[in-house]
């Protein structure tokens, strides 16, 4: 029998690795599923982004919460670990990928609905590559 997992004591970031790497069939499904989405969720002070092939946290406000999913498509080839900058307006977000010297590796614009508490932030953060 397996064993439960208590996910109140998991994180957004560690809930990857805690129960999708666990399990390499469940990995390459929804790594399949989501190869376009980008999950964006804020609480507790923290914005997380995750992507199927990177993920990244930028402090913000305590107040700013919510959730957010972008479609992507064409993901560039991305090197281990950089910075990321994501802006939020009203109808629309941007999201840009530096390397870790800073220079550029990739942008997105889209049209997006914002969750209001959203609108006017920009954030800016550390990213990691997934394995």
């Amino acid at each position: 029998m397996a064993t439960a997992l208590d996910l109140s004591t998991t994180t957004v970031n560690q809930f990857w690795d805690k129960v999708v790497a666990a399990n390499p069939n469940l990995e390459a499904v929804i790594k399949a599923a989501t190869a376009n989405v980008v999950q964006i969720a804020a609480t507790n002070g923290k914005l997380y982004v995750n992507a199927s092939n990177w993920y990244g946290t930028a402090d913000i406000a305590p107040w700013i919460t919510g959730a957010l999913n972008i479609t992507i498509p064409n993901w560039s080839w991305l090197p281990s670990s950089g910075f990321f900058e994501i802006k939020f307006e009203s109808f629309e977000v941007t999201l840009t990928l530096y390397d870790s010297y800073h220079y550029y590796l990739y942008s997105w614009k889209g049209q997006v609905q914002v969750p209001p508490s959203f609108v006017g932030l920009k954030a800016e953060g550390p990213w990691t590559l997934r394995n």
